[in-house]
């Protein structure tokens, strides 16, 4: 199926939003649980909305590649292509970012300011599989290049996937469904398992990965226009509010399992309901960008906002939250064009892209 001119403006619009999303949830929070506020970032926080984001760009990437599949030496290409729009940028940016988090900490010890972000204590030493990502039970060094370093190992079980695939596909993306469910049931209080299971080989990422690809060759079949995107939303909205309850009473195993039923209403109604084709061709181009250097913008500010003591502005509030966010993004768009005016930068960083 040749993909038309407006989905693939339609699917750039909503990269460009899912990028937006991931950067709203790392500009997150820690109101006391129960509070109004702490509801607001439950409803869009990291366990929310913004869910959303990484798993359309697995569904993206796999619907991508089913297009070339069956194509004369379409997997040495595939692999071939992503080690220079994926795996360059992915080491680079992960040896970019001990560099910049080395310089950060020791000009913050300088004004006499501890940082207290988890990249303080991988700075001591320089270790060479963290670094890189290597370690199938941690973070890479630059935590958001997770989603690169699975996507890698997707593409690489492609040919895996589609083996299976031509042999039952709704019952193999049932099947990950429910396994992505197990997981997530599994993962609450096992902290190397759950990054295993989210950050090194995502199951929710196979589950859209794999999607991704039969949509490709099978649309969904419905067409219940604007409105049934209205009702997705809603649906999802609510099935988030339900999660937080679970969470306010403990219940973490079957809140982290309401992930699985909640992201894919969500996504449906965002597609359905925002005019996505009307972000601008030039705008849309920058999510891959947004995505990877809104990290280290973040890191700043919050240095910035410790050495000066401005948390007695109200950090936690919401109104300072869109007050960063929207710091946050303007300065990661910013130094984006900036790097993007170089083809060796644009390349080297960005894939390409």
């Amino acid at each position: 199926m040749k993909v038309s001119q407006q989905l693939s403006e339609r699917i750039a619009g909503m990269s460009f939003v899912c990028a937006v999303l991931v950067v709203m949830m790392h500009v997150g929070v820690n109101p006391t649980q129960g509070t109004v506020q702490w509801w607001f970032f439950r409803l869009v926080g990291v366990s929310g909305l913004l869910r959303v984001g990484v798993p359309f760009f697995f569904l993206a990437a796999g619907f991508f590649l089913a297009a070339h599949i069956g194509e004369v030496g379409w997997y040495k290409n595939a692999l071939t292509k992503r080690v220079h729009t994926l795996l360059v940028p992915y080491i680079i940016w992960n040896l970019l970012y001990w560099g910049f988090c080395f310089a950060l900490i020791a000009g913050c010890n300088l004004l006499g300011y501890k940082p207290s972000t988890f990249e303080a204590e991988s700075v001591k030493t320089l270790n060479l599989p963290h670094l890189l990502g290597l370690e199938p039970f941690t973070l890479p060094m630059m935590g958001t290049t997770w989603f690169i370093r699975n996507l890698l190992l997707l593409v690489v079980m492609a040919p895996i996937f589609i083996f299976m695939n031509g042999n039952g596909r709704k019952l193999m993306v049932g099947g990950l469904f429910m396994m992505t469910m197990l997981c997530f049931f599994v993962a609450v209080g096992n902290p190397r398992f759950q990054h295993f299971v989210l950050y090194t080989f995502s199951v929710e990422g196979a589950l859209y990965f794999v999607a991704g690809m039969y949509l490709r060759e099978k649309p969904l079949p419905l067409s219940f226009g604007r409105l049934g995107g209205v009702i997705s939303l809603v649906l999802g909205l609510c099935l988030i509010a339900f999660s937080g309850f679970l969470e306010c009473n403990g219940i973490n195993n079957w809140s982290m399992v309401m992930w699985t039923i909640f992201v894919p209403l969500i996504m449906y109604g965002i597609w359905k309901v925002f005019p996505l084709e009307w972000i601008g061709r030039h705008t849309r181009s920058y999510a891959f960008s947004l995505y990877l250097i809104h990290l280290p913008v973040k890191v700043v500010l919050a240095g910035f906002v410790g050495v000066f003591g401005l948390k007695e502005l109200g950090c936690e509030s919401i109104w300072f939250y869109f007050v960063r966010l929207i710091i946050i993004v303007m300065i990661s768009l910013a130094i984006a064009w900036l790097l993007r005016m170089s083809r060796i930068c644009r390349v080297l960083l960005f894939g390409g892209r």
